[in-house]
């Protein structure tokens, strides 16, 4: 069992990562409306891929059922980017919280 120090860090931490991945997935949209360098997706790129990888696996998965659904109308921009924001987060969470727990599994079996 998590103790509620590590859990309260898991959220910050998880929270911080969603929140930078979405700053993140903003810029790469921006820098390639105006023709950003090759090296900044590629930096940006390797965020996305891997902390990142749940906020965008959130974000993607929230985009192709957006508006697909034929008995749920389809919301505004604004309703998306909150819907965005709260699955990222989650999923965030769900990611960090294996991760503690692998890893706290990992290192009682080598004691």
């Amino acid at each position: 069992m998590l103790s509620k120090a590590v859990i309260a860090r898991l959220m910050t931490w998880a929270c911080l990562a969603s929140v930078a991945t979405l700053l993140v997935g903003a810029a790469a949209i921006v820098l390639a409306e105006f023709g950003g360098p090759v090296w900044a997706f590629v930096v940006l790129g390797v965020w996305m891929w891997t902390v990142g990888l749940p906020t965008t696996l959130a974000v993607l998965l929230l985009t192709s059922v957006w508006g697909n659904i034929p008995w749920v109308p389809t919301g505004s921009l604004g309703a998306f980017f909150v819907c965005a924001a709260v699955l990222a987060f989650t999923f965030q969470i769900v990611v960090f919280r294996w991760i503690t727990k692998v890893l706290k599994s990992m290192a009682g079996r080598q004691t």
